[in-house]
């Protein structure tokens, strides 16, 4: 069923822009027992969960921005960056 704003002058909350609030899946997230990360299209990381953070051995800021170059030794970076590049 459709939500529809039916005010006179369009003012309802209705016709506000939705804006999604992302805490429930970060929180979803942060909880469960995975490895969960995620990349911008230049390969720097804009999420990285508590699991990742614990694996690598630094925290969620040291991590946020960089790339793997810049968080693993070059070999294996290069490693990670061509299984990636390999599997779309």
């Amino acid at each position: 069923m459709a939500a529809h704003d039916t005010s006179p002058d369009g003012n309802s909350p209705l016709s506000a822009p939705f804006i999604p609030d992302n805490s429930l899946l970060n929180s979803l997230l942060h909880s469960r027992p995975l490895n969960a990360y995620a990349k911008d299209g230049e390969g720097r990381f804009i999420f990285s969960n508590s699991l990742h953070c614990r694996n690598i051995g630094k925290t969620e800021t040291e991590i946020l921005g960089k790339t793997d170059y810049d968080i693993h030794p070059e070999i294996l970076a290069q490693k990670i960056r061509s299984l990636l590049d390999r599997n779309g």
